[in-house]
């Protein structure tokens, strides 16, 4: 069943939860190699995540960050793991993964879906 709120998700957003979904897949520590294409996400980890925290995850213009809810729960994920960030848009499993998501049998959906 095809969750309908992946279809109105941002990119970043759905780059905050596949990270979020993979980790959670995870059962012991782990050392890990992220890599990533969308700078949002690599810059939010590497750059941003310690200054929202410390500052009650509030951003440079005392607004609360974008997708807070999802940021917190990387965050938490992310802890109790080694990680590098690895930031390209081309990787050695880049055409794998292209591939084997093209080769999926997603339900067919038929009508059109209204936002609550």
């Amino acid at each position: 069943m095809v969750d309908l709120q992946v279809l109105t998700m941002t990119p970043n957003q759905a780059a905050l939860a596949s990270l979020i979904m993979a980790l959670s897949r995870l059962n012991k520590p782990c050392s890990l190699d992220f890599y990533l294409e969308n700078q949002y996400v690599a810059a939010g980890i590497e750059k941003w995540i310690s200054s929202w925290s410390a500052n009650d995850w509030k951003n440079s213009k005392n607004m609360t960050v974008e997708n807070v809810v999802e940021w917190q729960l990387l965050t938490y994920m992310l802890s109790r793991h080694e990680y590098r960030l690895h930031l390209k848009e081309n990787h050695s499993y880049k055409n794998w993964m292209m591939e084997s998501l093209t080769n999926v049998d997603f339900p067919k959906c038929e009508g059109t879906f209204e936002k609550e």
